[in-house]
């Protein structure tokens, strides 16, 4: 009996499965950044570990080069290990540091010389998330509690927390609630079933990509076109990456992932495939996206490019560790070669178990209109959520998944979230997705509506005390109701975003027009409430934007 094994590394699986769960990409677009900025505090093996799967993951087709800001107390030492082992780190991507900071000494003080490094670091491209894998999980929880007290206390630092927690339980992170702020552990050392698909699915994959590969270099190259159980260590995980990346392909494509995915293997149906194929703009991007990810795999596994134009195995050196632009057009059938054999793969997996669920195609759905609602108003609003959700959603439900973009205003924002979620479920059979892009807390946000509305309503004599007392007992329990009946129709499936980019003042009107702008931004499309006309926030927003992914419902005047 022969036996085989081979190494794993705990701090390995650990990052495989953080970046597989959490879409940092999508995360950075959501917060509207230019770029992933990932702040890693910590540069053991973990890591190290998380900075590599980051510099090979991250690699969206709209997004500038990744960075990755490194904190460690020993600084030196660090320095020394990258240069010795790590060296193409810095090629594949935008790498900062390590910055010589001791990250126990975090503090709220905004005078704190310990701090400054850090601030500095977020200063120019804030962090899309920080990720703390100190020594042991007392010292993670220490740094972790330390950042999260400057979120609450002076707004700094706004970015969900990822801590590595050995005692945690299982590998994967918990489920990301907030995309502004917040603790989620992640890194525990229990193996469940999808850790091990997941393997199962990289390999698999990887060995599809070498498939595909092989059909291209078939006749060039025929001494390189083996099987894939014969090919080095090195090329199998070359492939290998190639195929846990296809789950970041499908990210760029504008898919997501069902829920409790257990990435036992990847789904489409015929119609998301077609529509990757069929759009040309959509597969080059792929295409190049594949060709950064490649790099900077390389670059990782220490080749570099061969400048003097002659490929040389032995010495790691490549001549195509170029942009994709670069590439000659039969180099770039490689990259495209990888895409469709992918997408082949996914679609064919649907073929075969058509009741397991599948990635589908993600559509926002931004809310915006007036905080003073009639009875006549809801009325419109609940007949008229079916209708405006077949204008939003092109094609049939079961391909897409719905995202509603609510700031989580009282009034009409609310409302028409709720029947939105209450009507998709009815049409989907699935639940909705609601994030609350908000500027200010609920209860803050209850107070302005409360303000505005007194203000535009007659209201009763100012001496009659009792009177002033009951509209504002009943006003509040009016907000408080529809925002009761937005959870209930969430059914848990929340995520929260602060909009407000850490402000701590009173928003004015231009402050809210912003807001409002960057909530269209992340929305494929916007239902917008018009009683008569658009009031100045709205209008504002709107005309900035353009009206042609605004869709408008005129309530009754």
């Amino acid at each position: 009996m022969t036996a085989s094994c081979k190494w794993i590394s705990e701090s390995g699986l650990t990052a495989r499965s953080l970046f597989c769960d959490v879409d940092f990409s999508d995360l950075a677009m959501t917060k509207q950044q230019d770029r992933v900025h990932l702040a890693i505090i910590g540069m053991g093996s973990t890591g190290f570990a998380v900075a590599e799967e980051a510099a090979q993951r991250l690699h969206h087709p709209n997004l500038e080069r990744t960075r990755i800001s490194a904190i460690d107390k020993e600084a030196a030492e660090v320095s020394w290990m990258i240069r010795q082992d790590y060296p193409g780190l810095q090629q594949a991507v935008d790498f900062h540091g390590p910055l010589p900071l001791d990250a126990l000494h975090l503090g709220p003080d905004m005078h704190d010389d310990e701090l400054a490094p850090m601030l500095d670091a977020a200063s120019d491209v804030p962090f899309t998330a920080i990720i703390v894998a100190a020594a042991d999980d007392g010292c993670s929880a220490r740094i972790a509690m330390r950042i999260r007290r400057m979120q609450e206390e002076k707004r700094l630092l706004l970015a969900p927390i990822f801590v590595r927690m050995r005692m945690s339980g299982t590998i994967g992170p918990e489920p990301v609630t907030n995309l502004s702020e917040g603790i989620f552990v992640f890194g525990g050392t229990s193996v469940h079933r999808r850790d091990v698909a997941l393997d199962t699915l990289e390999h698999d994959l990887g060995k599809r990509m070498h498939d595909a590969w092989r059909t291209i270099i078939r006749d060039q190259r025929p001494a390189e076109d083996l099987p894939f159980e014969h090919i080095s260590a090195d090329r199998q995980r070359s492939n290998r990456r190639a195929g846990i990346g296809a789950l970041d392909m499908l990210r760029y494509a504008g898919l997501v992932p069902p829920p409790q995915d257990p990435h036992d293997q990847l789904r489409i149906q015929n119609d998301a495939a077609a529509r990757i194929e069929t759009d040309a703009d959509l597969t080059r991007r792929l295409q190049k996206a594949e060709q950064s990810r490649w790099c900077a795999e390389r670059f990782c596994a220490g080749w570099t490019q061969a400048e003097d134009g002659i490929r040389d195995d032995a010495r790691r050196r490549h001549t195509l560790l170029v942009p994709w632009e670069k590439l000659s057009v039969q180099e770039r059938k490689k990259d495209l070669s990888n895409v469709l054999a992918l997408i082949a793969a996914a679609r064919q997996a649907h073929g075969q178990d058509r009741a397991r669920p599948v990635w589908r195609q993600r559509v926002r759905i931004g809310i915006t209109g007036p905080i003073q609602l009639g009875l006549d108003d809801h009325r419109t609003i609940k007949a008229s959520a079916r209708a405006l959700l077949k204008n939003a959603v092109n094609g049939p439900p079961s391909s897409f998944t719905l995202e509603i973009v609510c700031p989580n205003a009282p009034g009409f924002d609310r409302v028409m979230a709720t029947a939105l979620m209450e009507e998709w479920l009815a049409m989907a059979g699935q639940p909705a997705k609601l994030l609350l892009a908000q500027s200010r807390a609920r209860e803050m946000l209850d107070q302005d509506a409360l303000s505005v509305w007194q203000a535009d309503r007659p209201r009763p004599d100012p001496e009659d005390r009792a009177a002033l007392l009951k509209e504002e007992t009943d006003l509040r329990a009016e907000f408080d109701a529809q925002s009761a009946a937005l959870e209930t129709a969430a059914g848990g499936h929340i995520t929260r975003l602060d909009i407000s980019q850490g402000r701590t003042d009173t928003p004015t009107d231009a402050d809210r027009v912003v807001d409002l702008l960057g909530l269209f931004e992340i929305s494929d499309v916007v239902i917008a409430g018009r009683r008569i006309q658009f009031g100045p926030v709205t209008g504002g927003a709107i005309d900035q934007v353009g009206e042609a992914k605004v869709l408008v419902l005129d309530l009754p005047a």
